[in-house]
């Protein structure tokens, strides 16, 4: 979810048949919702792949569940009756439509395994414009840690809540085969600084899911959400979240990585998260 991996990278590192579960800008709860629909619906799923984002530490996401754009509940529940008021709007027809003219070998289908490239062709690939995006206006700047680094008292960090991790655990409590939990390399000027309280509460964020991660079994949490050559590279990227395609592969060959030598990387792409915070088991 929420990652730019080829299903067929994927099918090559696990086996079986990967698709791709993830919607534009999905937030924590609406992610959820996908990986629910998928364990319903698959009668024996072997892998899942969650990939994580800085939405699953979000503070609010409790309250603030979906983008503007809402989220169209009628489609992940199992009531039936309700689908038939949708039945023959505008986009439901529009897509029945594309999906007839798949069938009948008139056009190809738009995606596969669920998987778009939706980032520009490459040659269209802007430096200047990538640079705007990246630090606006005014360019790169250093981003030097915080000297001292901010340090939560413990009755302030046992205070910080993560809802998103409910739905997390959930997910690991009812899916039957093997979870990865893997944070994607953002750019380091989407990162918190380093030393900052936005830092220190990202860790705990992460230290808190690599003990759901170890409660129940699954795989230790890849972190490439990172000051790494990968994240402080401005050419890496189209934007602070949407790296380029041969970044999504080096990520999908990391992954495969990680999980065989179960170690950090040597070069810095990655880190296994394995260590408990003082306040792992709150929520």
């Amino acid at each position: 979810m929420r990652a730019f991996l080829h299903p067929d990278a994927l099918e090559h590192m696990f086996g079986g048949s990967f698709a791709n579960l993830s919607m534009n800008a999905g937030l924590a709860w609406e992610q959820y919702r996908l990986a629910d629909l998928f364990i319903r619906s698959i009668a024996k799923p072997r892998t899942l792949l969650v990939a994580l984002d800085h939405v699953w530490c979000d503070e609010s996401a409790d309250s603030m569940r979906t983008t503007f754009r809402g989220f169209p509940e009628w489609l992940y529940d199992e009531n039936r009756w309700n689908d038939f008021s949708y039945a023959l709007n505008t986009k439901t027809v529009e897509i029945s439509g594309r999906r007839l003219a798949v069938a009948l070998g008139m056009k190809h289908g738009r995606l596969e395994s669920g998987y778009e490239v939706f980032t520009p062709p490459e040659s269209a690939y802007d430096s200047i414009k990538v640079r705007n995006k990246l630090w606006g206006k005014a360019g790169p700047r250093p981003l030097r840690a915080k000297d001292p680094p901010y340090e939560p008292i413990a009755s302030e960090r046992a205070a910080w809540r993560f809802p998103a991790h409910a739905w997390l655990e959930e997910i690991l409590i009812r899916f039957p085969g093997r979870v990865v939990l893997a944070f994607m390399p953002a750019h380091i000027a989407a990162q918190p600084v380093p030393g900052s309280k936005d830092a220190a509460k990202e860790s705990e964020c992460k230290a808190r899911i690599a003990a759901l991660a170890r409660r129940y079994g699954a795989l230790p949490v890849i972190d490439f959400r990172i000051r790494s050559e990968i994240t402080s590279n401005d050419q890496n990227y189209w934007d602070q979240l949407h790296y380029r395609l041969p970044i999504a592969d080096r990520v999908a060959r990391g992954i495969e990585r990680a999980i065989a030598t179960g170690k950090h990387d040597p070069n810095g792409d990655w880190q296994l998260i394995d260590a408990p915070s003082m306040n792992a088991a709150a929520h």
